[in-house]
């Protein structure tokens, strides 16, 4: 009969295991499994429904609203060629945020937004997003001169510039999902930036003099980029 106590050992644990287990289970999960449960053994037995289910369901539910991570918060932060940015972040998953905003990048402003992902939740948790946004036109000839070290030359290209971007960043965020974190973001940008205006310049080709116009340069590139921000929420 030595199989008896090891039986019972294992008994013992499963039933420890089972136990830890149901502990870890969200409360809402366990009453209405409950309610399930009882339900299909009143049904076996010919039985009506137990009493209370109701209640229970309801409790079920209110328990399942107070454990779901807010869905409103705020994003401040900044980067390139993002500039100072402050955007309004809507959660209608866990996993999705969605955000838009000003942003400011001391020449102007304009606005942005876009979609992140987070495909799990710890205390470093992985997230990759997508942006846009656009800088609406502005005048930055203050910026000529000496002491910014942008040329006179282009001053009159200065008078209204705009400029347009695509993000795409892989990062991590650092912090709950329900109140406070940081997030730190990487990668690529594309941009376009646009000057209205016109200048004309001296050069010298192979020892020629030359006069070359510039009239609304158009600009596109792909550049590193990245962002910081602090995020709340409520």
């Amino acid at each position: 009969m030595r199989w008896v106590p090891a039986a019972v050992v294992s008994a013992a644990v499963a039933l420890t295991a089972n136990g830890a287990a149901a502990a870890e289970q969200p409360a809402d999960e366990v009453i209405t499994r409950g309610v399930a449960q009882d339900a299909a053994d009143a049904k076996d037995a010919a039985m009506p429904p137990p009493p209370g289910a109701a209640e229970d369901l309801a409790r079920a539910g209110e328990l399942r609203k107070e454990r779901r991570p807010p869905a409103w918060g705020l994003l401040v932060g900044g980067g390139f060629p993002e500039g100072l940015a402050a955007s309004v972040v809507f959660r209608p998953v866990s996993e999705v945020r969605l955000f838009a905003g000003p942003i400011w990048n001391y020449v102007g402003w304009g606005v942005q937004g876009g979609v992140t992902l987070v495909p799990w939740h710890m205390g470093i948790s992985p997230t990759l997003s997508l942006s846009a946004g656009r800088y609406f036109s502005a005048d930055a000839s203050f910026l000529a001169g000496n002491s910014s070290g942008v040329p006179d030359e282009v001053k009159p290209l200065l008078g209204s510039v705009s400029y347009d971007f695509v993000a795409g960043h892989v990062g991590v965020e650092i912090g709950t999902r329900d109140a406070f974190a940081i997030t730190v973001d990487a990668g690529l940008s594309y941009v376009t930036f646009v000057a209205r205006g016109t200048t004309t310049t001296a050069v010298d080709v192979n020892g020629t003099p030359a006069t070359v116009q510039f009239t609304d340069p158009h600009l596109r590139g792909t550049m590193p980029s990245v962002k910081v921000g602090i995020q709340l929420w409520f």
